[in-house]
């Protein structure tokens, strides 16, 4: 939730104004994971401005089953498990089997530290410049091809046109556009 607008990070113009600034090249793979039925994007980071110059990476977590409803005690919202596992599959069988360097991750924060049930996080990471025999994945090539995925084998129609950065079912990347 957002301190200074008290909307969902998703949702809230200053998460998404901030997240453009530090982490260009990844915005339209951000916007996209956001899209993906009962989950909200929590971070991003790219080569450019990240700690990490070697990757990139989306950050996600569930969605409550209603707005204001905590997870822990209502449950998550009915598609997020679903786009997870769906998102897990993509990420981690499709890309490595080509030779990708492709991670996915859970994790979590300190579970004491704040309301139990809006914990638990995932990270896909993608490595460009790391020293191993794996090709590197562009974030344009992984949009792309998520679009094409998801509408093959994706659970629920999505209107990938109504996401800021797509253009006729193709992701705009930001770098391209600069």
């Amino acid at each position: 939730m957002c301190d200074a607008c008290k909307t969902p990070w998703d949702n809230c113009p200053e998460f998404w104004a901030e997240l453009a600034e530090k982490a260009p090249g990844v915005l339209a793979t951000a916007r996209l994971i956001d899209a993906l039925p009962g989950l909200m994007v929590t971070n991003a980071g790219d080569p450019s401005h990240d700690k990490d110059p070697q990757c990139w990476f989306v950050t996600w977590q569930l969605l409550p089953w209603a707005p204001n409803m905590p997870i822990y005690d209502h449950g998550p919202h009915r598609d997020a498990w679903i786009s997870t596992e769906w998102l897990i599959w993509y990420a981690s069988d499709n890309w490595p089997k080509a030779g990708y360097d492709v991670e996915i991750e859970p994790w979590s924060p300190l579970v004491w530290s704040s309301a139990r049930g809006t914990n638990a996080q995932f990270t896909i990471r993608a490595y460009t410049n790391r020293d191993t025999r794996r090709k590197a994945l562009t974030p344009f090539e992984f949009d792309r091809m998520l679009i094409i995925f998801w509408n093959d084998y994706g659970h629920l129609e999505l209107d990938w046109t109504k996401i800021p950065g797509i253009r006729d079912g193709i992701v705009e990347s930001v770098s391209d556009a600069a």
